[in-house]
């Protein structure tokens, strides 16, 4: 019987000190937004052929990241070389069909959105392996931004999807100054 309250009170103290922990502030003045992530995330760079009018380019695609159990929390960024704001239809569409062929997945749903006056797109996918997948995209000038959430279906409705969405901010001019 001792062992049994034990056992509650420790599984009480760990969902009580779980849903008290505090998101970190990440701040890209190179990538000129802050985010919120559950703990200190991996950053990474790689080049990737984009195509450019007839041809390619080389670009640095950054990338921001946390795996927690259970979720995947990802910023992507990259320049986007001789866009024009017409093609914006057109480039969240690429992305969208790229995230369902790279899930293997169908969408669920998807709605046109903005970031301060900054044409978006939310999206979200699931696949018949159980996974979930909810991204937020934003053209911002001459940059291509992705943030998204990877999880199981069954976590689809978690609170830490949106905590995570809608802690994406660009930085203003004078952050990105100081």
């Amino acid at each position: 019987m001792n062992i049994k309250k034990a056992l509650i009170f420790l599984v009480i103290v760990f969902v009580l000190t779980a849903a008290g922990t505090e998101w970190k502030l990440f701040t890209s003045e190179s990538g000129g937004f802050s985010v919120r992530f559950p703990r200190e995330p991996e950053k990474q760079t790689e080049q990737v052929n984009m195509p450019v009018g007839e041809g390619y380019k080389k670009i640095n695609m950054y990338m921001i990241m946390v795996r927690d159990p259970g979720f995947t929390y990802l910023v992507v960024y990259n320049e986007m070389p001789e866009w024009n704001p017409e093609d914006a239809d057109y480039i969240f569409d690429q992305a969208r069909d790229g995230g369902i062929a790279s899930l293997n997945g169908k969408l669920i749903s998807e709605k046109d959105i903005r970031l301060d006056s900054h044409p978006g797109r939310e999206i979200k996918l699931n696949n018949s392996k159980g996974l979930y997948y909810r991204s937020r995209m934003y053209l911002v000038e001459d940059r291509f931004f992705q943030i998204s959430v990877t999880t199981l279906e069954k976590e689809a409705a978690s609170s830490n999807i949106a905590k995570f969405l809608n802690s994406f901010e660009l930085l203003s001019e004078e952050d990105q100054d100081n």
